[in-house]
């Protein structure tokens, strides 16, 4: 039996795959904010996605993606090699998506902005996600995550982390 193939019905996702797989120079901004694509619009794109090192920014936010498709997608985020900014917010991500998310930002090296703000994360969630976030930030990732209604950047954790370091201590005292 052959593999099953998603069927694209939708034009603007039939087209942004053909442009993928072409690999065009041209086509450098994916934007399907608020297309409602859900998984099944998503399953398509991730094949060519990963193989693509043209596309700079995508950006999936508000398409009522589960954590099962955002685990697929974490599998792309660790091939691609173009994508420099991604932002899968206002989802339906919880949890279970941040083991294989956190490794794949982790391997990118181009990525540069993620932002992955109103999702289903829960405190422990959000801490792992800025955990991994926090430590990509030397080689030049920004990122925004929004927990409990509230966004966490990461100039905003680096300035706590500067004022809650302790004073150098003085090489001598004077009597």
């Amino acid at each position: 039996m052959p593999p099953k193939v998603p069927l694209i019905s939708d034009p603007e996702i039939l087209a942004a795959v053909l442009a993928l797989q072409e690999n065009k120079a041209e086509f450098t901004r994916l934007d399907l904010q608020y297309k409602g694509i859900g998984d099944e619009g998503l399953a398509p794109l991730l094949a060519p996605l990963a193989k693509n090192n043209t596309l700079k920014e995508l950006f999936l936010s508000h398409n009522d993606l589960s954590s099962t498709s955002a685990k697929a997608l974490g599998g792309m985020i660790s091939k691609n090699r173009g994508i420099e900014e991604l932002s899968i917010g206002k989802n339906r991500l919880d949890d279970a998506v941040l083991p294989e998310l956190t490794k794949a930002i982790a391997a990118n090296p181009t990525l540069k902005m993620f932002r992955i703000g109103r999702n289903a994360f829960t405190i422990d969630g959000t801490q792992t996600l800025l955990d991994t976030l926090s430590k990509k930030t030397a080689s030049g990732l920004r990122y925004e995550v929004l927990h409990n209604g509230k966004y966490i950047r990461n100039e905003a954790v680096e300035a706590i982390e500067e004022t809650t370091k302790s004073p150098p201590k003085s090489a001598s005292k004077k009597k």
